[in-house]
């Protein structure tokens, strides 16, 4: 994912983006930007995050979506796109005919995602291999404790799938992301060359 590339989202929240306050507030923006712009916010998480038009279709989206700030006391954050993406991704697979655990059971079974990156391939491993974990995970509130302990109950996996990625030591907000933006491709698909569909 490109840590690097950062972009500001209008959040009521502390302005470092790694506190839970901030990240509660990044997901909550995320969640809302997802309902009002589903289609757009599908063909993002589609795009290959290594590119520029993958940059600028969530910079976009963000600021498009700036009523999803209602509170005029909320303002700028700065984070990396990783954790809009996978607050945009999350709340896209929480609604389906069917549940998480059996979507991804049933893509896990399915033709291999391409990764784009050793981080990306390590995530694709973990929810291949533990899709229902990666529901669990799913199904917590971003920065609690139940985060923590579906985390934990992941190690073994991470630990597994660690040899795509064996320098990588990721936080668990952006291992969150990580699964999450992974756990959308493996599910839905991905737009042919990274290009938009």
């Amino acid at each position: 994912m490109s840590a690097t590339a950062l972009v500001a989202y209008p959040v009521k929240a502390a302005a470092l983006a790694t506190t839970p306050a901030a990240l509660k507030a990044i997901y909550q923006f995320g969640g809302c930007v997802a309902d009002h712009s589903r289609e757009k916010a599908s063909a993002a998480l589609k795009l290959d995050f290594r590119t520029g038009a993958y940059s600028r279709a969530l910079h976009v989206l963000a600021k498009n979506n700036v009523d999803c700030s209602r509170d005029a006391k909320w303002f700028k954050v700065r984070s990396s796109s990783l954790f809009f993406a996978g607050a945009l991704a999350e709340k896209l697979l929480s609604e389906g005919p069917d549940s998480l655990d059996s979507r991804l059971t049933h893509a896990a079974e399915g033709p291999p995602t391409q990764p784009r990156s050793n981080f990306d391939a390590m995530a694709i491993c973990i929810v291949r291999s533990s899709p229902d974990g990666v529901s669990t995970l799913f199904r917590s509130a971003v920065a609690s404790a139940e985060e923590k302990h579906a985390l934990a109950a992941l190690q073994p996996t991470i630990n597994a799938c660690h040899k795509f990625a064996p320098r990588i030591d990721a936080s668990d907000a952006a291992m969150r992301a990580v699964l999450a933006t992974a756990a959308y491709r493996v599910v839905n698909g991905e737009a042919p060359n990274g290009k938009a569909a």
